[in-house]
């Protein structure tokens, strides 16, 4: 724990005249404040500030929040500001479950900060990730240090002009910060809510997988299954629920879930005919990931969120696909088909499921990245992994047909690096993509 305010040396050596002098008139008319050395604008010429202990309080409800001047309002989900209201509180090792009033800071015990600072620089780590998959090209070792990336943000001066980086700055910063975190997170958290070692090793995992170095990957998937290698087998699960998978299931490592937008609902987003045909009778995720919308179609219900909205976290179908993956392209086949086993023998009803025994690492390779496409849909992976995989030579082209006419995307075309919108563009005067 840090000390806010530091005591002068002439108040421990008893030199103040101003206290040491005991026959003095007190006049309360005059007031003399002790003398303290500025920490972090506190104490010093700085106004006093007021902290409150409230390690004992309900962290759970913001009400509490009342009696140190500080009024939430459900309504607003706001708070109003009283005019005696508290500079800081000490929270020691206790993480409230809500959001405090931005100019209440929080004090914690050193430990429990660097568990924050982790969590911090993991969803860093991941927004940017992100947003280097929708706005910029894949990365290519041979062009990364020119390609156009996303602007890097190193500190919250909002007047300070923003400027795109290169996609190999960009990776950069997303390594750094989850190599960081990986080093303050502990193994995992009393919540899956809450990112922890082996959601950053996923999430290393992830990244070095698109960059396409797949020892990398290999290391942070071996590291995160080393924490968390559970699998969910779908026999237990209620296939004709309306949502059959739960919310923090036992496969999630870091729970998340995408904005809930009207166009990709269960009722619109269609899954492609083949796709749906290339689950086999037996593979019990054709029944546990499809609605059948009685018009020929099916929409997607099998998030790990539980519900309508699609989960974009990170889960361990995910890790023992990637790893299973890097094992093929590294010339280890058998290992990969043991990863790949293990998953599908939890996907298939019990006892019909024969274990692949494939030598040709092609095959294997082949196999791997279908199964991949099957289990991971709707989570948001699946656009990084088409930019990926026509980097190295594999002519994914997509399609759609509006209205009868038909609009294509050829393998690695320029505008699978979505165009930056318009009004940030105005705002900001970013370079708008090329095409």
């Amino acid at each position: 724990e840090s000390q806010t305010t530091v005591c002068h040396p002439e108040l421990v050596e008893g030199q103040n005249s101003q206290l040491t002098n005991h026959n003095s008139t007190y006049s309360p008319y005059q007031y003399t404040r002790r003398i303290t050395n500025p920490v972090q604008q506190i104490g010093g010429h700085f106004h006093p500030v007021v902290m409150i202990d409230v390690t004992q309080q309900n962290l759970k409800d913001p009400y509490f929040l009342n009696q140190i001047g500080y009024n939430y309002s459900a309504g607003l989900d706001k708070y109003n500001l009283s005019d005696q209201a508290c500079d800081l509180v000490y929270l020691g090792d206790e993480l409230p479950s809500f959001s405090f009033p931005g100019n209440l800071k929080q004090i914690y015990n050193y430990k429990t900060w660097l568990n924050l600072k982790g969590q911090a620089l993991f969803y860093r780590a991941k927004a940017n990730l992100q947003a280097i998959n929708i706005w910029a090209k894949v990365y290519d070792a041979k062009t990364a240090g020119v390609d156009v990336g996303v602007p890097i943000r190193a500190n919250v001066n909002f007047n300070e002009k923003s400027e795109r980086a290169t996609v190999q700055q960009n990776y950069e910063v997303i390594l750094a910060d989850l190599t960081e975190a990986l080093s303050l997170l502990p193994d995992q958290q009393i919540h899956v809510l809450r990112p922890s070692k082996a959601a950053a090793a996923g999430l290393l995992a992830r990244a070095y997988l698109w960059m396409g170095d797949y020892e990398q990957a290999l290391k942070y998937t071996d590291l995160c299954l080393s924490i968390k290698n559970d699998l969910i087998d779908f026999n237990a699960l209620t296939a004709n629920a309306t949502y059959p998978n739960t919310a923090f299931n036992l496969e999630v490592i870091n729970a998340s879930r995408m904005n809930n937008l009207p166009i990709i609902a269960l009722s619109r987003a269609k899954v492609i005919p083949e796709l749906y045909a290339s689950y086999e009778v037996n593979d019990l995720r054709k029944t546990v990931y499809f609605k059948d919308n009685g018009n020929s179609s099916y929409g997607f219900k099998g998030s790990y969120d539980g519900s309508s909205i699609y989960f974009s976290g990170v889960a361990t179908d995910e890790i023992y696909l990637t790893r299973a993956e890097c094992l093929a392209r590294l010339g280890r086949p058998a290992d990969a088909l043991k990863d790949l086993n293990a998953l599908l023998k939890k996907r298939y009803k019990t006892g019909t499921f024969v274990d692949y025994s494939f030598t040709d690492k092609n095959v294997v390779f082949d196999l791997i990245l279908r199964e991949r496409r099957k289990e991971l849909l709707f989570r948001g992976l699946r656009w990084a992994d088409i930019k990926r995989l026509n980097r190295e030579g594999a002519g994914i082209t997509l399609s759609r047909t509006v209205v009868g006419k038909t609009y294509t995307l050829q393998a690695n075309s320029s505008r699978f690096a979505i165009p930056l919108p318009d009004d940030l563009i105005a705002v900001s005067g970013l370079a708008q993509n090329r095409y």
